[in-house]
């Protein structure tokens, strides 16, 4: 295995991120996610596993709420719900990211299509100029608040987040597949 990623290690970290000019094709898109897998990897057995995920995800604050996205991120690429994310699943969340940025489908995503997926992100997300107002986003914490207090009892238990969270690995699924 070691000599299997091996390659794929070097090629990647001569890869460097993409700056803001930096055209980056489909290889170095699948080179950085080999790298990023092989970091996140850390017991080095071809998966990532729970335990790995909770370390990529951060430590909880006080609220419980985790810092970085890393958790999520790994909980969309296992596609199969089996509680660990393999190489082919990683990728194929790299691969999809790609094709979404790649919009006019040249295998190349340059920085006119990078603003335009980050435009793109902000515009779903109800910001404007890379900004958002406190009524704006106290409205959609209250939205998502209430879709999830499927009981409407002003409380979301255990239950209710488990099905809310179901329900967004559900939406998520046909975009990891496909």
């Amino acid at each position: 295995m070691a000599a299997i990623a091996l390659p794929g290690m070097a090629f990647a970290a001569q890869t460097p991120p993409p700056g803001p000019d930096r055209v980056v094709t489909r290889a170095d898109a699948m080179a950085r996610a080999d790298q990023r897998f092989d970091a996140l990897d850390t017991d080095r057995d071809g998966k990532i596993s729970a335990t790995e995920r909770a370390v990529a995800a951060g430590p909880a604050g006080e609220d419980g709420a985790r810092r970085r996205g890393g958790g999520r991120m790994l909980e969309r690429a296992d596609a199969n719900r089996d509680g660990v994310v393999t190489r082919g699943e990683f990728r194929a969340m790299a691969a999809a990211g790609f094709d979404r940025q790649d919009v006019n489908r040249d295998g190349k995503v340059d920085a006119t299509e990078r603003r335009q997926g980050r435009e793109q992100r902000m515009s779903r997300q109800g910001q404007q100029g890379g900004t958002i107002t406190r009524a704006a986003f106290q409205a959609r914490a209250l939205a998502r608040f209430e879709r999830m207090d499927v009981n409407k009892d002003g409380q979301i238990d255990p239950a209710e987040r488990f099905m809310a969270r179901e329900k967004r690995m559900q939406r998520r699924a046909p975009h990891i597949a496909g």
